[in-house]
């Protein structure tokens, strides 16, 4: 009990994944959990100025990395501890991997997912189809996982690279808020969106630090300046 009445002496950031290259040719399916999704050249440079962001803004020498094992989440943190001084150690997690949509991923249009999000959000809460994760499983993996590398690692500075529902729901969960899909959530977890998480408070504390101004789509809207001024 003594132990964990310490104050965390490291800092804990979170951050999603950069833009993505659909392959050629053919429509853009939900890509879940599938493998072979990589950065496209916008996501190499989102990447990049997040990472600049923590190196030159925060001036934050980065311990551990700890990343989705899906290689758009490896790429983002790779780019993040190469360009990182203190040159963080990497660290694979399955828990903290994308939603599990087995049943769409790949064949469902992206365009379609995103337009009818409500629709697809209840039929993945009702479990209306074998095969799709539950979105209150995909939280408890993400708090679990966090609290783990947390609590194993007080004193290091952490960053968290994962994907777009799941933080959303690791911070609706420290945030208590209802479970809401990533292109409701007023947080705005954009791609290469950077994200510190406070845990010196009786309950964690939630704060946007950053994203690229060189983007793509963007959930929801939100005011990039307003972002800026509140540092």
């Amino acid at each position: 009990m003594e132990e964990k009445s310490k104050k965390r002496r490291g800092r804990v950031l979170v951050m999603r994944h950069a833009d993505v290259y659909d392959h050629a040719g053919g429509e853009k399916f939900l890509y879940g959990n599938l493998d072979g999704f990589w950065l496209s050249q916008l996501g190499i440079r989102q990447a990049t100025d997040t990472a600049d962001y923590i190196k030159e803004e925060l001036k934050l020498p980065l311990d551990i990395i700890i990343h989705s094992p899906l290689e758009r989440t490896f790429q983002t943190a790779r780019i993040v501890a190469d360009r990182n001084s203190a040159k963080p150690k990497m660290i694979p997690e399955m828990d903290i991997r994308d939603i599990g949509v087995f049943p769409w991923q790949g064949k469902l249009p992206r365009e379609e997912w995103t337009k009818n999000r409500r629709k697809y959000f209840e039929m993945q809460m009702k479990q209306e189809i074998n095969g799709l994760e539950h979105p209150k499983k995909i939280q408890k993996r993400m708090v679990k996982s966090f609290n783990e590398y947390t609590e194993k690692y007080p004193n290091k500075n952490l960053l968290f690279v994962s994907h777009g529902d799941p933080i959303c729901y690791l911070f609706q969960y420290f945030n208590g808020e209802e479970l809401e899909p990533l292109v409701f959530y007023h947080m705005g977890v954009n791609k290469a969106a950077l994200f510190e998480v406070h845990m010196n408070n009786s309950t964690p504390l939630v704060k946007k630090l950053y994203e690229p101004e060189e983007c793509g789509t963007h959930y929801p809207k939100i005011n990039h300046t307003k972002i800026q001024e509140e540092k």
